[in-house]
């Protein structure tokens, strides 16, 4: 933004709303100016305007301070018109110039993957996804993503419908799975489709709930130790851009 558009006290009041995050729902005057490089009385002064319009709530009994209910009406107002689809394309097409590679968003539905969006590789040596085709769920990053944010009910659904086409029991697919998601992504290789190689990460929801996957996939011979670690930084951080448009933090 051009310097000559900042509105000084805007940007303080929006400092001072960053400092609440799920992980510190709840403040004291004193937590917040040891967080900010602003004037305790400015801060002060701040949140009683931001208390004023509901924006923020002070707890009587602490004397602490809270996001306000008027937030949930912004949110809900927000919620009510978003088009995933038209957040998630921007972010998609540009890591897929960025890579050269396909990418692909997928969401679970009946037992399989789903592509519900894609950009296909210019490249002439590629791999294509098409809108509505079906992928496995426990083989291949981009479908290994979705199984990951499975409940185990859906997930042991799942293993039944593709068991035949496996080599390992249920709980090691089940631990194989928690790593993933506790790592933040997937990697794969040959795993669902010969000479093909991928790497998705999870897009989260403003109530950190899984939304759908995003995944690179290529010809394995160009995810090589040279490119894999780009590949994964890049679609993670596409993954947080979606999911931060979303409402995630």
């Amino acid at each position: 933004m051009s310097e000559k558009y900042k509105i000084k006290i805007l940007e303080k009041t929006f400092d001072v709303l960053n400092t609440f995050t799920a992980d510190n729902p709840e403040q004291s005057l004193t937590d917040i100016e040891k967080k900010l490089d602003i004037n305790r009385t400015t801060i002060y002064r701040i949140l009683v305007n931001l208390e004023t319009y509901g924006a923020i709530h002070r707890n009587l009994n602490n004397d602490k301070y809270r996001i306000g209910s008027i937030m949930l009406h912004y949110a809900r107002v927000y919620k009510s018109k978003y088009d995933f689809h038209e957040i998630a394309k921007p972010y998609i097409v540009e890591l897929a110039e960025l890579t050269g590679e396909t990418v692909v968003i997928t969401k679970a539905m009946n037992n399989i993957g789903i592509c519900i969006d894609r950009i296909n590789s210019k490249n002439v040596i590629n791999i294509t996804a098409d809108i509505g085709k079906p992928i496995s769920l426990l083989r291949g990053a981009s479908g290994k993503i979705v199984g990951a944010h499975l409940d185990e009910e859906e997930l042991l659904s799942v293993y039944e419908f593709e068991k035949e086409y496996l080599n390992q029991s249920f709980d090691e697919i089940k631990e194989k799975l928690k790593e993933i998601k506790d790592k933040g992504y997937s990697i794969s290789f040959e795993e669902f489709d010969k000479d093909t190689a991928g790497v998705a990460a999870p897009i989260l929801d403003i109530d950190s709930k899984f939304v759908a996957g995003v995944a690179l996939i290529g010809p394995i011979f160009r995810f090589n130790e040279e490119n894999i670690k780009f590949y994964t930084e890049s679609v993670v951080k596409c993954a947080i851009n979606i999911s931060q448009k979303l409402g995630y933090y």
